[in-house]
């Protein structure tokens, strides 16, 4: 009765806003514009019914560091001269979702990258 008046509303909500609103969006546009309140599981099971879903993906989240010391010093800031290597590891993540892990070694007096790996 009274979700059959709502579908009408969720999908043009959905459809307005470039179809990146998902349940919890929809909850609070539902209350704002027609005072009705529905749980986020009720609108989800809605949704289904409806067949929409956000197009938007949750963002991957790094997890941070915590240390319990002091910041080293920096050892080979005033050297000069020496052949100095400096290596890196970074990941990424490709089109078909997987991650790879890409590290390399760069020589600070040839500026030259000495070794790549993934």
């Amino acid at each position: 009765m009274l979700e059959e008046k709502v579908k009408p509303f969720l999908k043009e909500a959905w459809s307005k806003n470039y179809k990146a609103y998902e349940a919890p969006r929809l909850k609070v546009a539902l209350q704002r514009e027609l005072g009705i309140n529905f749980s986020i599981r009720r609108i989800t099971r809605l949704m289904k019914e409806l067949g929409i879903r956000s197009l938007m993906c949750r963002r991957f989240k790094k997890s941070g560091t915590h240390v319990d010391y002091d910041q080293r010093p920096n050892l080979i800031k005033n050297l000069s001269g020496k052949s100095i290597w400096r290596a890196d590891i970074t990941y990424l993540q490709l089109e078909n979702g997987v991650w790879v892990y890409l590290s390399t070694v760069f020589d600070d007096q040839t500026y030259k990258i000495l070794s790549q790996n993934y």
